[in-house]
């Protein structure tokens, strides 16, 4: 197995497509931030020089032309790896939100110390609603170059997607990581990616 991360959209050296010890290449980004979705709270996800690294900048929004492009590269992509007998597989989005950023579940005051705070669920309509339209722009993608999907979503939503494991655990590390304890624990969809046997259960949930 072969894991594309680093560019995007990503160019597939002739090294990968020749070797035929390469049977399996996933495609996993934070698609919607790469599309410059205007959904993303960019100022708050990370990386600002505010408090707890917050107030960030937002980028601009790309083109429409832009985002045809990078629909082209990627599916081209995808389209040489496949026609060299790889299996390629597209992770989507897990749900993304300050509803489930731990930093956002407390607050901190002079008299009452930290105190839990229990915002509105991320209800699993809202989170696909909130990725897209970069959502459905991967799925046509994969469809129409006979790619496989993952969907995170499946596995850790039912009608809401829960910031907090059973046990009071945070699922997210921030704003859109799934935490350690998650990624042990709850994110059985990638263990599809290193057991070939259960690869099409994890397509098909």
């Amino acid at each position: 197995m072969f894991s594309i991360e680093l560019v995007y959209p990503p160019a597939i050296s002739d090294q990968v497509l020749d070797d035929a010890s390469i049977k399996t290449v996933v495609f996993s980004y934070f698609w919607a931030l790469q599309y410059r979705s205007e959904k993303v709270n960019q100022p708050i996800r990370c990386c600002g020089s505010g408090l707890m690294g917050v107030q960030g900048i937002r980028a601009p929004p790309f083109t429409v032309e832009h985002k045809n492009e990078l629909d082209a590269g990627l599916e081209s992509a995808v389209r040489a790896l496949r026609k060299a007998g790889k299996r390629v597989y597209f992770i989507l989005d897990n749900p993304f939100g300050e509803e489930l950023a731990p930093r956002f579940l407390v607050k901190r005051g002079f008299f009452h110390g930290i105190e839990v705070v229990n915002p509105p669920p991320l209800s699993r309509r809202e989170a696909i609603e909130r990725d897209e339209p970069t959502r459905s722009r991967i799925l046509k993608i994969a469809n129409e170059t006979g790619a496989d999907v993952i969907d995170p979503v499946a596995w850790l939503c039912d009608e809401t997607c829960p910031a907090l494991s059973a046990d009071g655990s945070p699922i997210y590390k921030d704003y859109d990581h799934l935490s350690f304890d998650a990624l042990i624990h709850r994110v059985h969809y990638l263990d599809a990616l290193v057991m070939p046997r259960g690869m099409d259960d994890a397509v098909r949930r």
